[in-house]
């Protein structure tokens, strides 16, 4: 055991700045590579120097080491437990989290312990760090937002102190939220908010990413009043929205573009009951605009950059509703562009946002019935070959048979062909799942439809309303037992499932069929 005092085994302990985070490869697997040798010489001390930061907290009282240094050793260990930061290990941090687990001993758990001190801990080891890049949009005292003047200043700042001189201030502050109570929250937020939106604006994607997973644990903690009073939930939004651009250079773009969606809209969720219904619809319009149909021109033909356009597109249109949906041919458009090139994977997700954007748009988008039979007869072409013998994904059985209730009726008969060439399987379940879903109104085209393509143009249908003459069993307009026999046997050889032939059976027993 050496015989240093505690506040320079704490100094010891302390990444030092050969450890700049702005020196490292943002997407670079191995953080042992490239480290200069005072790095290195501090990987190979820090064990044996933590383990004499436990060894005299356990033999010193607590009320010797007063609050200064308790402050000093939480922001230490605080900064250490992020395994995967190049200051860190799995062992480092395993022996910072039992130092904590030693102090906080007394306590229930290490959040109780840790909340007094968190005040001290933002003030004494964040604040510094982000001293010249504080974001002006929200008031460092009240946490309140502070309105832009029109000419909106630059939150970009050389000077970086958060990432050139004090390495591990992210991940202290990524431990901090962790530790948070709602109340502690609501007292430091306008400390800890212009830090977050800080790390939001940077123009490295890792710590973008950070500051999005940060965000998410923030929103819980929040509650709608206070977004809305102190005006934060309009600062988040514009700054997710910025930040929803999407990044072509890096691995991380596709999850900062989907995360950012999900945030801004749970943000304007969570406001939207005290606010104006006009404020909604703005926010989650502009959204729309800048996170998909301008994202579009840049993700190419990332399939994983299109899934996520694709899912924050639904999310989208989901909030939108239906008196405001906008952009149903940019839309459209936007899916044939994404279809034509894509892959199976993107299959089902497509079909979802498409059935979405249908339902929401519905009936004003059924004037692009071509559009969506192109979309349709595409997405069934590009399904692999090897699904031809498996059961297909439910999900897009059921997203078609919805899609086609949006066609006319000779587009409609053209799809059913195109599912019968290509997708014996997916007609077959089209077949089923049709009969079942479809209302009164349309039983006559598909009834029509099976009985031309199965049994040929001389079967004569003939209509009777059924308030004038009551179906019955006797009456000549129903089926004959010959032909529904025929009718039956040729539907069962196109292994057309058996519950299509006993909803046959169940409409013959009631009375027949008055289409026929």
């Amino acid at each position: 055991m050496t015989s240093l005092p505690l506040h320079s085994l704490l100094d010891k302990a302390s990444p030092p700045a050969s450890f700049a985070e702005t020196q490292r490869d943002p997407e670079e697997q191995d953080a042992s590579l490239g480290l200069s040798s005072a790095s290195k010489d501090y990987l190979a001390q820090l064990p044996a120097v933590l383990e004499d930061i436990s060894t005299l907290l356990r033999n010193t009282p607590r009320d010797v080491l007063g609050e200064g240094s308790m402050v000093q050793v939480l922001s230490v260990c605080g900064r250490l437990q992020r395994p995967t930061d190049p200051w860190s290990s799995t062992i480092i941090a395993a022996q910072a989290h039992r130092i904590l687990l030693t102090l906080a001993h007394d306590s229930s758990s290490i959040q109780s312990f840790v909340d007094p001190y968190i005040h001290q801990i933002i003030a004494q080891s964040l604040r510094p760090a982000f001293l010249h890049t504080m974001h002006p949009s929200i008031h460092p005292l009240t946490g309140r937002r502070v309105p832009w003047p029109k000419e909106k200043p630059s939150t970009f700042s050389m000077d970086q102190a958060w990432k050139d001189q004090y390495p591990g201030t992210t991940t202290l502050l990524e431990w901090v939220i962790d530790h948070l109570t709602p109340e502690t929250l609501q007292n430091d937020l306008g400390s800890l908010l212009p830090m977050i939106l800080t790390l939001l604006e940077d123009w490295e994607a890792r710590f973008v990413l950070r500051a999005l997973h940060i965000l998410q644990h923030v929103l819980t903690l929040i509650s709608p009043d206070l977004l809305v009073q102190r005006g934060i939930d309009l600062v988040l939004h514009q700054s997710l929205r910025s930040t929803c651009a999407y990044r072509s250079g890096s691995v991380h773009g596709p999850s900062i573009l989907q995360t950012s969606v999900s945030l801004s809209l749970q943000c304007l969720s969570r406001a939207r009951p005290l606010h104006p219904e006009d404020v909604w619809f703005r926010g989650v319009d502009s959204l729309y605009r800048r996170a998909i149909l301008d994202n579009a021109l840049f993700i190419g033909y990332d399939t994983n950059a299109q899934l996520a356009l694709l899912v924050s597109m639904e999310q989208c249109i989901t909030a939108l509703d239906l008196p405001s949906i906008k952009y149903e041919k940019r839309s459209l458009t936007l899916l044939k562009d994404i279809l034509d090139h894509a892959s199976p994977p993107l299959l089902s997700p497509l079909f979802a946002t498409l059935n979405t954007l249908l339902q929401v748009g519905y009936p004003r988008i059924s004037t692009y019935a071509p559009l969506l039979f192109h979309l349709l007869t595409r997405g069934w072409l590009l399904l692999d070959k090897a699904q031809e013998t498996l059961p297909l994904p439910r999900q897009i059985i059921l997203h078609t048979s919805s899609l086609l209730h949006a066609l006319s009726p000779d587009l409609w008969k053209s799809a059913m062909d195109e599912a019968c060439r290509v997708q014996p399987i997916l007609f077959t379940s089209l077949c089923q799942d049709t009969l079942l879903c479809l209302d009164a109104s349309s039983i006559p085209l598909l009834s029509s439809y099976f009985t031309q393509i199965h049994l040929g143009p001389t079967v004569i249908i003939q209509r009777q309303a059924c308030a004038t003459h009551p179906p019955r069993r006797s009456k000549p307009m129903f089926l004959s037992e010959k032909l529904y026999g025929e009718l039956q046997e040729t539907w069962l050889h196109q292994r057309i499932p058996q519950l299509i032939a006993r909803k046959i059976e169940q409409d013959y027993d009631i009375g027949g069929w008055t289409t026929f």
